[in-house]
């Protein structure tokens, strides 16, 4: 008798496969070049024989309506556009260097108007600042000399000795508010910069202050839904 067991058997099962119908070309003419080029009979209504000759066909040519003023170019330029600029440039080059003519020395409205204190806004408060030859802190300004600094903090380090050397940092003799130290008015109002209204606070003793004034509102659910100044 034969041992079935090591008997191998190996079974190849085929499966019926459809023959593909062999696809049918049609030659066309591309609508832009005249070229002819060949694409299947199932592409659809293929125009253009690339992608650039259809860009190219596709483009819109205007005549040019307007002269640069600087460099004397021809170019189109909408006439909306026209209408609403006083002087037209083809390129940024031009219009930099006519700026530099038109606003330069006594020319620049803003030509010796360095305000020394000035108003600034954040976080929706009106404060002032003020300029300062130098500052470790202060903000540098586009075609200024010097930098602008918080007025309310500038008033605390002339008078930093009424208050803790925590919210301080020396630097060459000087003490300067740490950058991440706030300033409090105590009467909120932002523009009275009196030693008298100030105080200084960390971030977190600043945000805990200012939520002490705050009363929470909850919905039916106890979820926060909005907050209001309780003074």
């Amino acid at each position: 008798m034969v041992d079935l067991s090591k008997v191998k058997v190996n079974l190849v099962v085929s499966f019926p496969t459809k023959k593909k119908k062999a696809s049918t070309t049609v030659t066309r003419v591309c609508k832009y070049c005249g070229k002819e080029f060949q694409v299947p009979s199932w592409y659809g209504a293929g125009k253009y024989c690339s992608k650039a000759c259809e860009a190219a066909d596709k483009r819109v040519i205007h005549t040019p309506n307007i002269t640069c003023e600087v460099c004397g170019k021809e170019l189109y330029m909408p006439p909306s556009r026209i209408k609403r600029t006083k002087h037209h440039t083809c390129s940024r080059e031009c219009r930099a260097k006519l700026q530099s003519i038109l606003y330069s020395g006594d020319k620049n409205p803003n030509y010796g108007n360095r305000a020394e204190r000035c108003k600034m806004v954040n976080n929706g408060r009106l404060y002032y600042k003020v300029h300062l030859d130098s500052h470790p802190f202060g903000r540098k300004t586009t075609g200024s000399i010097g930098v602008y600094y918080p007025e309310h903090k500038l008033v605390i380090e002339q008078n930093y000795e009424r208050f803790d050397s925590k919210y301080f940092v020396e630097i060459d003799g000087k003490h300067y508010l740490k950058p991440d130290v706030d300033v409090h008015h105590l009467n909120e109002n932002s523009t009275d910069n009196r030693i008298e209204n100030l105080i200084p606070l960390t971030r977190s003793e600043h945000t805990h202050l200012h939520n002490k004034q705050k009363e929470i509102i909850r919905d039916e659910l106890g979820k926060n839904n909005w907050c209001r100044k309780t003074r």
